[in-house]
């Protein structure tokens, strides 16, 4: 159990980060319109709990129900009643091997019923707003602006440096923790891996011991040593390394197989690490009898469930060409279908298969391009959260001296990066500059008009003209027509005085030329990355498929 001691004597070192504005706006109480926001931002057709009550029936009818729930979630917020009331829940369990026989071979999932489920969400709603700024960097999850996979890919580049350190400098350990599952212990909160990391020596190495033993005391929870490992970086001596390990008391490995789902290190040949998801991919499509599905039913479980299953890893990792043809190959031969060994008729190429619905294909993804575009998020993400840790370790790493879209790929990095790189091309055919004062844009270089022909300037570059600032009157702050039309050809000249200046004189800013928020969307790479003008869509085919009626081929 949890001492209030322990707890004590952890918060002493726990500085306050809650400004008194902040806390006011959290004791505020909770309003009718805060109450729907939240009922809104709950999936209407979840699976219930056990007073069976679906949360798109609180939203339909809203303008019946909404005084009375209003009433109950507000007294719960307020501490007038007990959560008792709602605080009932259905237990499902899910299997995590395929024949279990113990509890610990499932994994729980709680329904709760949707008046709790909104009382949480009304609470997260207004935390959300303040998380970035009490919740540390380098936690990744669960924050606005923030993926999980953030910390992955720095753990990646960690593991990377431990394993190429030269013996000449001072060593480096990797710890990774493992809490005891003890249902009556663990918190359901604290569900991602821990990976620790320190140098080599015995004061760090003690220090880490002490913390341990200090959170084991105050919240009640324990470390599973026998399965927690520690890892050494090839600087370490073995002498070192057994007196390490006296005071971890952890066993000692090589490498850790994963952190949050990924493999930690990646070798020259990736067979293995690729393997499990084809492995994964392969036992679901022979889960299913093709004969007892039609080929709207395989459409659909290859959409929803097999292409799903290499997404989390395709944005970290590049995704070999031979991995993507076995994968193409696996769902062809389901989709079409087969007898045996032999194979049935495929009547049209997969490649053709994966052309959107909107230009006549079928709408499966083209795996080698999606995966272009989930690595141009992580791309996109070091240019525009140059402040975010993951940010920082990359540029002090690899582009200490420039941006990310000027970095160069260089030598021997490791392979997270070089697959982040590797997308860059794919996110610099999408942007565009928006201007404000004009000064940090390069007339005759970047991307800052628009039209058909594309988003650079098309004239002779002459001298005397560099930036776009050298295009804007300041003193009226418009476009010098004069000077425009002295030097640029019609074409240019259009798209130049089209462009709206602000009074304000913002900064230039760098945004997605291909969404209306100027952000990244994923959906937009792709289309980017298949050769699809997103202006000129067949609509007949969106016309097509976007009737009532059945998928059927």
């Amino acid at each position: 159990m949890p001492s209030d001691l322990g707890i004590d004597e952890v918060l002493q070192h726990v500085q306050s980060t809650i400004s008194t504005k902040q806390n006011l706006d959290l004791l505020k109480p909770y309003m009718k319109d805060e109450i729907f926001a939240a009922l809104n931002q709950m999936h209407p057709c979840k699976a219930p709990g056990p007073d069976g009550m679906h949360a798109i029936f609180y939203q339909k009818f809203w303008h019946i129900v909404g005084d009375d729930v209003t009433s109950f979630v507000s007294d719960i917020l307020h501490g007038y009643s007990s959560l008792d009331l709602v605080n009932r829940t259905n237990i499902a369990l899910i299997p995590k091997v395929n024949e279990p026989k113990t509890t610990a071979e499932f994994r729980p999932i709680s329904l709760c019923n949707v008046l709790y489920k909104l009382v949480s969400k009304a609470l997260v709603m207004r935390l959300k707003l303040i998380l970035p700024g009490i919740v540390s960097e380098n936690q990744s999850a669960f924050v606005p602006g923030r993926l999980i996979t953030d910390n992955a890919l720095i753990a990646m580049e960690l593991f990377h440096t431990m394993k190429k350190r030269s013996k000449g400098r001072k060593g480096t350990i990797a710890l990774k923790l493992d809490m005891s599952k003890a249902y009556d212990r663990v918190e359901w909160g604290f569900l991602h891996d821990s990976i620790l990391f320190a140098r080599s020596n015995r004061r760090e190495c003690e220090a880490i011991v002490d913390i341990l033993n200090k959170y084991e005391v105050a919240s009640g929870q324990k470390i599973n040593y026998e399965k927690s490992e520690v890892s050494f970086s090839k600087g370490v001596r073995q002498g070192q390394r057994d007196e390490l390990m006296s005071v971890l008391n952890m066993r000692q490995v090589d490498r850790h197989e994963k952190y949050l789902g990924i493999p930690t290190v990646v070798g020259r040949s990736k067979k293995a690490i690729f393997a499990a998801i084809l492995d994964r991919m392969w036992k679901k499509l022979q889960g299913w009898k093709e004969k007892l599905l039609s080929r709207a039913g395989k459409e659909v479980l290859l959409k929803a469930v097999i292409q799903a299953i290499p997404t989390y890893l395709m944005g970290v990792y590049k995704f070999p060409c031979s991995v993507v043809e076995k994968i193409g190959s696996a769902m062809a031969r389901f989709f079409w279908g087969q007898k045996g060994m032999r194979r049935k008729v495929h009547w049209r190429s997969w490649a053709a298969m994966c052309t959107p619905k909107c230009l006549g294909g079928m709408g499966f993804r083209d795996l080698s391009v999606f995966n272009d575009a989930l690595l141009g998020r992580q791309a996109w993400r070091l240019v525009f959260k140059d402040g975010s840790l993951l940010s920082k370790v990359m540029k002090a790493k690899y582009y200490p001296n420039c941006d990310f879209l000027d970095a160069s790929l260089g030598y021997a990095g490791s392979y997270s990066w070089r697959s982040i790189w590797s997308s860059k091309s794919l996110v610099k055919e999408g942007v565009i500059w928006r201007i404000g004062n004009g000064s940090t844009v390069n007339v005759w270089r970047d991307p800052w008009v628009a039209d058909e022909l594309g988003r650079f300037i098309t004239s002779k570059p002459c001298e005397g003209i560099n930036q776009v600032s050298d295009l804007i009157d300041f003193s009226r702050f418009e476009w010098n027509e004069d000077l425009i039309s002295a030097h640029f050809n019609e074409r240019d000249q259009k798209c130049i005085l089209t462009i709206p200046l602000s009074l304000r004189e913002p900064k230039d800013l760098l945004t997605w030329a291909f969404s209306n928020d100027g952000l990244y969307s994923t959906k937009t790479a792709y289309m980017l990355g298949k050769g699809c003008n997103m202006d000129d869509f067949h609509r007949v085919w969106r016309t097509i498929w976007g009737l009532e009626v059945t998928p059927k081929v």
